[in-house]
């Protein structure tokens, strides 16, 4: 056991009053948890599918819609994420096939690690292959959490559901309960070496 705190997308969102992005009010709320126990291992969330649209990511993202996932058909993929959050339908989608949006989408967590205030990246969806999706993108959305990792050195990369992902150090279990069938994902995890973490 070991504390770790990750602070989630919704970091002051229905704050009206803070028109910050996520990462700012993200980073600012893993400072304080610094400043009070500088032992705590801090984790900042976003997402490998979702493009929220209240991260800085995003307005980044909107810029070039060249980097934006198609479906077969040619047309833009959307999906719809959590419904607590607002803004939460017709999200895009990074297109992981190619090597500029992995090295983009890669840069948010390696920019939030060099503050000193985090110590490594919670990516959401972690295995997900959103409208169908190729082979190249599904090969690109492995590739760019083992390219982070290795950028991270001995940082983590916390991934969700990643529990067979080679090269990633580290795996979220969602939904765990007291039963066998986590139980057994746990040991799985543990037995290639990961760091699990469950929620």
């Amino acid at each position: 056991r070991f504390p770790l705190v990750t602070i989630e997308k919704g970091q002051g969102v229905h704050d009206e009053s803070d028109p910050r992005f996520a990462e700012d009010k993200i980073l600012d709320t893993l400072r304080r948890i610094k400043g009070v126990g500088p032992n705590v291992s801090t984790i900042f969330y976003y997402n490998s599918i979702l493009d929220w649209p209240f991260y800085r990511l995003h307005h980044e993202f909107l810029k070039h819609p060249e980097w934006w996932l198609r479906g077969r058909d040619g047309k833009v993929c959307r999906r719809t994420g959590d419904g607590s959050f607002p803004n939460h339908t017709d999200l895009l989608v990074f297109d992981f096939a190619q090597a500029a949006v992995r090295d983009f989408w890669a840069s948010e967590c390696l920019s939030m690690v060099q503050t000193g205030f985090v110590d490594g990246c919670f990516s959401d969806v972690a295995t997900d292959v959103p409208c169908g999706a190729g082979e190249a993108y599904q090969a690109g959305h492995t590739l760019v959490h083992q390219q982070l990792q290795a950028r991270l050195g001995g940082g983590v990369l916390v991934a969700n559901r990643a529990y067979s992902m080679p090269g990633v150090g580290a795996a979220m279990i969602e939904y765990f309960s007291a039963d066998e069938d986590s139980i057994r994902t746990l040991m799985g995890v543990v037995e290639q070496g990961k760091m699990a973490v469950v929620h």
